[in-house]
Protein backbone atom coordinates (compact mmCIF):
# COMPACT_ATOMS: atom_id res chain seq x y z
CA UNK A 1 0.00 0.00 0.00
CA UNK A 2 1.51 3.33 -1.22
CA UNK A 3 2.41 5.55 1.97
CA UNK A 4 3.29 9.19 1.90
CA UNK A 5 4.97 10.86 5.11
CA UNK A 6 6.00 14.51 4.96
CA UNK A 7 7.93 16.19 7.55
CA UNK A 8 5.95 18.55 9.53
CA UNK A 9 3.19 17.68 6.94
CA UNK A 10 0.00 15.19 6.73
CA UNK A 11 0.95 11.43 6.82
CA UNK A 12 -1.14 9.73 3.38
CA UNK A 13 -2.14 6.12 2.94
CA UNK A 14 -4.01 4.96 0.10
CA UNK A 15 -4.15 1.60 -2.39
CA UNK A 16 -3.62 1.53 -6.33
CA UNK A 17 -7.31 0.93 -6.55
CA UNK A 18 -9.46 3.84 -7.72
CA UNK A 19 -12.52 2.68 -5.87
CA UNK A 20 -10.48 2.97 -2.49
CA UNK A 21 -10.10 5.50 0.01
CA UNK A 22 -7.44 8.09 0.86
CA UNK A 23 -6.62 8.49 4.34
CA UNK A 24 -4.63 11.95 5.77
CA UNK A 25 -3.68 12.50 8.96
CA UNK A 26 -2.44 15.61 10.41
CA UNK A 27 -2.40 18.12 12.57
CA UNK A 28 -4.84 21.29 12.13
CA UNK A 29 -2.84 24.07 13.41
CA UNK A 30 -4.56 27.16 12.69
CA UNK A 31 -3.61 30.71 15.16
CA UNK A 32 -3.06 29.45 18.40
CA UNK A 33 -5.78 26.94 18.02
CA UNK A 34 -4.03 22.97 17.41
CA UNK A 35 -5.76 19.63 17.16
CA UNK A 36 -5.30 16.45 15.05
CA UNK A 37 -7.17 15.33 12.35
CA UNK A 38 -8.02 12.40 10.16
CA UNK A 39 -9.63 12.80 6.50
CA UNK A 40 -10.93 9.63 4.48
CA UNK A 41 -11.90 10.78 0.86
CA UNK A 42 -12.17 8.01 -2.16
CA UNK A 43 -9.55 8.46 -4.90
CA UNK A 44 -11.12 9.06 -7.32
CA UNK A 45 -11.85 12.71 -6.00
CA UNK A 46 -8.08 13.47 -6.29
CA UNK A 47 -6.18 14.58 -10.06
CA UNK A 48 -8.80 17.15 -10.62
CA UNK A 49 -8.42 20.88 -8.95
CA UNK A 50 -12.15 21.17 -9.10
CA UNK A 51 -13.29 18.03 -7.58
CA UNK A 52 -10.57 18.19 -4.55
CA UNK A 53 -11.55 21.32 -3.53
CA UNK A 54 -15.50 20.67 -3.90
CA UNK A 55 -14.32 17.27 -1.55
CA UNK A 56 -12.80 20.03 0.99
CA UNK A 57 -15.41 22.56 0.73
CA UNK A 58 -18.15 19.30 1.79
CA UNK A 59 -15.87 18.22 4.31
CA UNK A 60 -15.45 21.72 5.73
CA UNK A 61 -19.03 22.53 5.81
CA UNK A 62 -20.18 19.61 7.38
CA UNK A 63 -17.58 20.06 10.12
CA UNK A 64 -18.67 23.62 10.90
CA UNK A 65 -22.50 22.61 10.72
CA UNK A 66 -22.45 19.79 13.09
CA UNK A 67 -19.82 20.86 15.57
CA UNK A 68 -22.09 23.03 17.55
CA UNK A 69 -23.88 19.86 18.96
CA UNK A 70 -20.85 17.40 18.99
CA UNK A 71 -19.75 16.47 22.27
CA UNK A 72 -16.30 15.89 24.05
CA UNK A 73 -15.36 12.91 25.81
CA UNK A 74 -13.87 9.38 25.20
CA UNK A 75 -12.92 8.11 21.94
CA UNK A 76 -13.55 9.65 18.28
CA UNK A 77 -16.08 12.16 16.99
CA UNK A 78 -16.58 11.75 13.14
CA UNK A 79 -18.46 13.40 10.35
CA UNK A 80 -19.53 12.17 7.22
CA UNK A 81 -20.88 13.84 3.83
CA UNK A 82 -21.76 12.87 0.51
CA UNK A 83 -19.37 13.85 -2.01
CA UNK A 84 -20.35 13.00 -6.20
CA UNK A 85 -17.13 10.24 -6.12
CA UNK A 86 -18.66 8.56 -2.78
CA UNK A 87 -18.28 9.38 0.82
CA UNK A 88 -16.09 11.86 2.82
CA UNK A 89 -15.08 11.27 6.78
CA UNK A 90 -13.60 13.84 9.08
CA UNK A 91 -12.80 12.23 12.40
CA UNK A 92 -11.05 13.71 15.25
CA UNK A 93 -10.72 13.05 19.38
CA UNK A 94 -13.69 14.27 21.29
CA UNK A 95 -11.05 15.00 23.83
CA UNK A 96 -10.54 18.19 20.99
CA UNK A 97 -14.24 19.26 20.44
CA UNK A 98 -13.81 22.46 22.64
CA UNK A 99 -11.01 23.13 20.57
CA UNK A 100 -12.82 23.03 17.37
CA UNK A 101 -15.87 24.85 18.96
CA UNK A 102 -13.13 28.02 19.86
CA UNK A 103 -11.78 27.88 16.42
CA UNK A 104 -15.05 28.16 14.78
CA UNK A 105 -16.25 31.01 17.21
CA UNK A 106 -13.00 32.79 16.87
CA UNK A 107 -13.29 32.57 12.98
CA UNK A 108 -16.72 34.13 13.20
CA UNK A 109 -16.22 36.97 15.82
CA UNK A 110 -12.92 38.04 12.57
CA UNK A 111 -15.27 38.12 10.51
CA UNK A 112 -14.53 35.60 8.58
CA UNK A 113 -16.22 32.96 6.98
CA UNK A 114 -15.46 29.74 9.05
CA UNK A 115 -16.56 26.90 5.92
CA UNK A 116 -13.88 28.81 3.24
CA UNK A 117 -11.31 29.25 5.78
CA UNK A 118 -11.04 25.75 7.01
CA UNK A 119 -11.69 24.54 3.42
CA UNK A 120 -8.76 26.36 2.03
CA UNK A 121 -6.77 25.72 5.21
CA UNK A 122 -7.00 21.78 4.63
CA UNK A 123 -7.12 22.10 1.27
CA UNK A 124 -3.59 23.48 1.31
CA UNK A 125 -2.17 21.16 4.04
CA UNK A 126 -3.29 18.46 2.22
CA UNK A 127 -2.95 18.61 -1.24
CA UNK A 128 0.73 20.72 -1.56
CA UNK A 129 3.77 19.14 -1.95
CA UNK A 130 2.22 16.93 -5.26
CA UNK A 131 0.15 14.86 -2.74
CA UNK A 132 -2.99 15.31 -5.11
CA UNK A 133 -1.07 14.19 -8.05
CA UNK A 134 0.88 11.60 -6.82
CA UNK A 135 -2.25 10.13 -4.83
CA UNK A 136 -4.14 9.52 -8.36
CA UNK A 137 -1.27 8.56 -10.16
CA UNK A 138 0.27 5.83 -8.10
CA UNK A 139 4.10 5.45 -9.11
CA UNK A 140 4.13 1.65 -10.63
CA UNK A 141 7.45 -0.32 -10.96
CA UNK A 142 10.49 0.51 -9.19
CA UNK A 143 9.49 4.15 -8.44
CA UNK A 144 8.40 5.22 -5.24
CA UNK A 145 6.11 7.44 -4.15
CA UNK A 146 8.94 9.86 -2.62
CA UNK A 147 11.11 9.10 -5.68
CA UNK A 148 8.05 10.54 -8.01
CA UNK A 149 7.23 13.27 -5.40
CA UNK A 150 11.54 14.70 -5.96
CA UNK A 151 10.74 14.18 -9.51
CA UNK A 152 7.96 16.12 -9.71
CA UNK A 153 9.67 18.98 -8.00
CA UNK A 154 12.34 19.44 -9.59
CA UNK A 155 11.06 21.23 -13.37
CA UNK A 156 10.23 23.98 -10.81
CA UNK A 157 13.93 24.00 -9.00
CA UNK A 158 15.71 24.00 -12.58
CA UNK A 159 13.22 27.41 -13.76
CA UNK A 160 14.07 28.96 -10.56
CA UNK A 161 18.35 28.30 -10.81
CA UNK A 162 18.29 28.80 -14.06
CA UNK A 163 16.83 32.54 -14.08
CA UNK A 164 19.24 33.13 -10.69
CA UNK A 165 22.12 31.87 -12.77
CA UNK A 166 20.84 34.50 -16.00
CA UNK A 167 20.35 37.08 -13.84
CA UNK A 168 23.70 36.84 -12.38
CA UNK A 169 25.36 37.36 -15.09
CA UNK A 170 24.02 40.95 -15.06
CA UNK A 171 24.34 40.96 -11.08
CA UNK A 172 28.23 41.05 -9.75
CA UNK A 173 27.39 40.65 -5.95
CA UNK A 174 24.73 37.83 -7.40
CA UNK A 175 27.59 36.14 -9.15
CA UNK A 176 30.10 36.45 -6.63
CA UNK A 177 27.80 34.72 -4.01
CA UNK A 178 27.07 31.44 -6.95
CA UNK A 179 31.24 31.59 -7.33
CA UNK A 180 31.48 31.48 -3.72
CA UNK A 181 29.05 28.30 -3.53
CA UNK A 182 30.46 26.43 -5.76
CA UNK A 183 34.61 27.36 -4.94
CA UNK A 184 33.51 26.04 -1.52
CA UNK A 185 32.10 22.82 -1.90
CA UNK A 186 33.80 19.67 -2.36
CA UNK A 187 31.23 18.02 -4.29
CA UNK A 188 30.32 20.52 -7.28
CA UNK A 189 33.75 22.19 -7.40
CA UNK A 190 35.17 19.21 -9.31
CA UNK A 191 31.82 18.80 -11.32
CA UNK A 192 32.42 22.54 -12.59
CA UNK A 193 35.57 21.74 -13.52
CA UNK A 194 35.27 18.57 -15.32
CA UNK A 195 31.94 20.38 -17.38
CA UNK A 196 35.13 23.07 -18.29
CA UNK A 197 37.44 20.73 -19.02
CA UNK A 198 35.38 18.71 -21.21
CA UNK A 199 33.57 21.56 -23.25
CA UNK A 200 30.55 21.38 -21.67
CA UNK A 201 28.01 24.17 -20.70
CA UNK A 202 29.70 25.93 -17.61
CA UNK A 203 26.15 28.03 -17.11
CA UNK A 204 24.29 24.87 -17.37
CA UNK A 205 26.95 22.65 -15.42
CA UNK A 206 26.75 25.77 -12.79
CA UNK A 207 22.41 24.81 -12.82
CA UNK A 208 22.70 21.33 -12.08
CA UNK A 209 25.23 21.96 -9.65
CA UNK A 210 23.22 24.57 -8.05
CA UNK A 211 19.95 21.86 -7.89
CA UNK A 212 21.57 19.33 -6.38
CA UNK A 213 23.31 20.66 -3.46
CA UNK A 214 20.01 22.90 -2.86
CA UNK A 215 18.47 18.93 -2.59
CA UNK A 216 21.24 17.38 -0.34
CA UNK A 217 19.61 15.03 1.56
CA UNK A 218 16.50 14.59 -0.24
CA UNK A 219 18.35 11.85 -2.97
CA UNK A 220 19.06 9.88 0.45
CA UNK A 221 15.53 9.94 1.07
CA UNK A 222 14.29 8.91 -2.28
CA UNK A 223 17.39 6.36 -3.09
CA UNK A 224 18.60 9.06 -6.10
CA UNK A 225 22.19 9.09 -7.57
CA UNK A 226 21.52 12.49 -7.63
CA UNK A 227 21.66 15.23 -10.69
CA UNK A 228 25.10 15.45 -11.55
CA UNK A 229 26.41 11.89 -11.07
CA UNK A 230 26.62 9.54 -14.07
CA UNK A 231 24.31 6.37 -12.41
CA UNK A 232 24.01 5.15 -8.65
CA UNK A 233 26.78 2.74 -9.71
CA UNK A 234 29.06 5.26 -10.67
CA UNK A 235 28.23 7.37 -7.84
CA UNK A 236 29.97 4.99 -5.73
CA UNK A 237 33.14 4.76 -7.87
CA UNK A 238 33.38 8.57 -8.58
CA UNK A 239 37.38 8.14 -6.60
CA UNK A 240 38.10 5.61 -9.06
CA UNK A 241 36.09 6.49 -12.50
CA UNK A 242 37.71 8.57 -15.49
CA UNK A 243 36.40 12.39 -14.91
CA UNK A 244 34.18 12.36 -17.89
CA UNK A 245 32.36 8.88 -16.80
CA UNK A 246 32.25 10.26 -13.39
CA UNK A 247 29.28 12.90 -14.06
CA UNK A 248 26.39 13.59 -16.57
CA UNK A 249 26.57 16.15 -19.17
CA UNK A 250 24.09 19.21 -17.90
CA UNK A 251 22.94 19.76 -21.55
CA UNK A 252 21.42 15.85 -20.62
CA UNK A 253 20.72 16.52 -17.57
CA UNK A 254 18.59 19.78 -18.47
CA UNK A 255 16.89 18.11 -21.32
CA UNK A 256 15.21 15.75 -18.89
CA UNK A 257 14.07 18.32 -16.26
CA UNK A 258 14.10 21.95 -17.92
CA UNK A 259 13.11 22.17 -21.62
CA UNK A 260 9.93 21.57 -23.18
CA UNK A 261 6.97 23.37 -23.11
CA UNK A 262 6.06 23.45 -19.78
CA UNK A 263 9.32 25.47 -19.19
CA UNK A 264 8.53 28.11 -22.12
CA UNK A 265 4.99 28.45 -20.41
CA UNK A 266 6.70 29.14 -16.88
CA UNK A 267 9.31 31.05 -18.04
CA UNK A 268 6.91 33.12 -20.11
CA UNK A 269 4.80 33.91 -16.88
CA UNK A 270 7.88 34.81 -15.12
CA UNK A 271 9.11 37.57 -17.56
CA UNK A 272 5.51 38.71 -17.82
CA UNK A 273 5.38 38.76 -14.08
CA UNK A 274 8.66 40.46 -13.86
CA UNK A 275 7.88 43.15 -16.39
CA UNK A 276 4.16 43.99 -14.75
CA UNK A 277 4.71 42.75 -10.86
CA UNK A 278 7.91 43.61 -9.97
CA UNK A 279 7.20 43.50 -6.30
CA UNK A 280 5.79 40.27 -6.66
CA UNK A 281 8.69 38.89 -8.61
CA UNK A 282 11.17 39.88 -6.42
CA UNK A 283 9.65 38.59 -3.52
CA UNK A 284 9.85 35.32 -5.74
CA UNK A 285 13.12 35.81 -6.70
CA UNK A 286 14.28 36.41 -2.67
CA UNK A 287 12.76 32.90 -1.67
CA UNK A 288 14.63 31.71 -4.48
CA UNK A 289 17.90 33.01 -3.64
CA UNK A 290 17.46 31.43 0.18
CA UNK A 291 16.40 27.90 -1.16
CA UNK A 292 18.68 27.51 -4.04
CA UNK A 293 21.88 29.72 -2.78
CA UNK A 294 21.41 29.05 1.20
CA UNK A 295 22.42 26.30 3.12
CA UNK A 296 22.74 22.91 1.48
CA UNK A 297 19.60 21.13 1.91
CA UNK A 298 17.78 24.28 1.94
CA UNK A 299 15.67 23.10 -0.74
CA UNK A 300 14.99 19.62 0.66
CA UNK A 301 13.57 21.63 3.94
CA UNK A 302 11.66 23.48 1.99
CA UNK A 303 9.79 21.30 0.10
CA UNK A 304 9.77 18.90 3.48
CA UNK A 305 11.62 16.04 1.96
CA UNK A 306 13.73 16.61 4.89
CA UNK A 307 12.64 18.52 8.55
CA UNK A 308 16.11 21.00 8.31
CA UNK A 309 18.83 21.96 6.04
CA UNK A 310 22.06 19.81 6.04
Amino acid sequence: MPKLSIPGGPRVDWRPRKNSTVRITDRLKFSEHSFPVTLELPRRCFGNPETERAAFTAIATAMVSKATGARAGSGVYSVTCRLPTGRGRLIIPRTHIPVLKRLIADLRARGSDPVLMLQSFLFARCCTNFVAELVATTPRGRSTVVGRRLTLSLPAAFVAVHVLVAEAQRDEKLCTTIDRIIADDDELRPYCAVAQDSGWNVSSARVVALVDRAFRGAWDVAGHPGMYSASRDVAALRETAPPRLRYRDPHDVLREHLYGRHREALTKHILLMKKWQPDLFQLLFESWKRDYLGEPGAAAAAFQFVARPL
